[in-house]
């Protein structure tokens, strides 16, 4: 085979009834584009050695084998031993319609280079009619995660960068090979037969590239149709679903650096007295309305156990009904003021960290910072010498707060003590004693 376009990677562990059509579709359009298939194997926790079927081998170009549970451990192999400068991913059950992958890869080609991801049309075909309820559930909602749906409509936009839940999904996506070995898919979300997980694990690559300004494009002309079958249409099903998203929307936000903000004590109480009212109430709804405040008990109950904990979130509901109806009432909490925490790192290039663009795994705790970040390209350093750390704590030159080498303000305990009393430290300006001028020295991985 020459020169290798695109790689269509399709991640399964084999029980998808539709699989062996699926990848039937894809390697056709595959051989039309220059590209080429992988399968990811992502072998049953039960059975790692269960073999491959013959016929999926003798449909993919590639096979990747991948122990470890989850979609995301078994897409991120692939990705590795990947040829192609663009890698396209399917589920294993949605069938790609004719000029799929054309489709998908065309966003690419027209804008030179300025494109790094492409998400397509999913329409979702239940198997049997579903029940009314699960009807009125989905009925006009263009991007749902049930079914899976994503429809932004009939012409080709970009993906709006301040909506999270307007991302390519991973049912029918492609992004440039250097986007996805920079960022990968995150094992903590995803699909994951182990832990129960669902999905999260494209917005959050989605986010990651549109926090360093990387393009992602909408293609309609990219159609998959993806089948709903009859287990998916319970309310079982459903509500599993809902709790999922929340965990899955809780532990994105965490990852982002947002969920801090919401851990305030006013806050998870404000959602344990929402997920308890829910529960306690949802029965007592009239019937019409029950389904849809399981839901939403589920989803908090998701975002609860996330912060908390399942054991957490349920004795925090005890102890609240337990103390409501004795307790005082309960002065507002004052905001706590944020601790303002400074890291300064020598000798390191912004050229050879990771989240900036360099192609070597060098600075992975550094990685995860940037996408929640802001980066300032230009900065002047007020002093040659770690005596900047003073000018960093007081907003001024060595001449006002008088530390004028490394030696001064350094005693037994790495504290600055050399700072003249009339300099302006942030500890006076915040409020905030904790925010003293303080230096730690400390080494370990960036």
């Amino acid at each position: 085979m020459g020169h290798i376009q695109v790689s269509v990677i399709v991640a399964t562990a084999g029980a998808a009834e539709l699989l062996e059509a699926v990848l039937s579709a894809a390697r056709a359009q595959a051989r039309l584009n220059a590209g080429e298939l992988i399968v990811a194997w992502n072998a049953a926790a039960d059975d790692p050695s269960r073999p491959l079927p013959e016929s999926v081998r003798a449909l993919a170009d590639e096979i990747v084998f991948e122990p470890r549970p989850g979609k995301s451990n078994a897409l991120n192999a692939a990705v590795r031993v990947a040829r192609g400068e663009i890698c396209a991913f399917l589920d294993d059950d949605g069938m790609p319609q004719s000029g799929w992958l054309a489709a998908l890869l065309a966003p690419f080609a027209e804008n030179g280079g300025a494109i790094a991801g492409v998400g397509g049309r999913v329409r979702p075909v239940p198997a049997v009619p579903g029940p009314t309820w699960y009807e009125q559930l989905v009925r006009g909602r263009k991007c749902f995660f049930l079914g899976p749906s994503h429809d932004l409509g009939e012409q080709r936009r970009d993906y709006p960068p301040d909506r999270m839940s307007l991302s390519p999904i991973g049912a029918n996506c492609a992004y440039r090979r250097e986007v996805l070995l920079k960022f990968g898919y995150a094992p903590e979300l995803g699909p994951n037969r182990q832990t129960g997980s669902r999905g999260g694990e494209d917005t959050l690559l989605a986010l990651q590239a549109r926090t360093l300004g990387h393009r992602l494009v909408y293609e309609p002309a990219a159609l998959v149709l993806h089948p709903v079958i009859a287990e998916r249409m319970t309310p079982k099903y459903v509500e599993r679903a809902y709790y999922w998203q929340g965990v899955e929307k809780e532990r994105l936000r965490r990852m982002l650096g947002i969920a801090p903000r919401n851990h305030t004590p006013l806050t998870v109480r404000s959602r344990i007295w929402r997920y308890t009212l829910l529960s306690a109430i949802g029965p007592l709804v009239p019937l019409r309305l029950r389904l849809a405040w399981k839901q939403r008990a589920a989803r908090q109950r998701g975002i609860l156990d996330e912060m908390l904990g399942r054991v957490g979130t349920s004795i925090a509901v005890v102890a609240l009904l337990g103390l409501a109806g004795c307790s005082k009432p309960v002065e507002q909490a004052k905001p706590r003021r944020p601790i303002v925490s400074s890291s300064v790192i020598d000798a390191l290039r912004a050229a050879n960290v990771g989240g900036l663009g360099y192609t070597r795994a060098t600075s992975p705790s550094l990685d995860r910072l940037v996408p929640a970040g802001v980066r300032s390209p230009k900065l002047d350093s007020p002093a040659p010498c770690a005596a900047a750390h003073a000018g960093l704590f007081t907003s001024s030159y060595p001449s006002v707060h008088g530390v004028w080498n490394e030696f001064a303000q350094l005693d037994s305990q790495h504290e600055c003590k050399a700072v003249t009393p009339s300099a302006v430290c942030l500890a006076e300006v915040t409020g905030d004693p904790r925010a003293r001028p303080e230096l730690r020295l400390r080494s370990g991985p960036v």
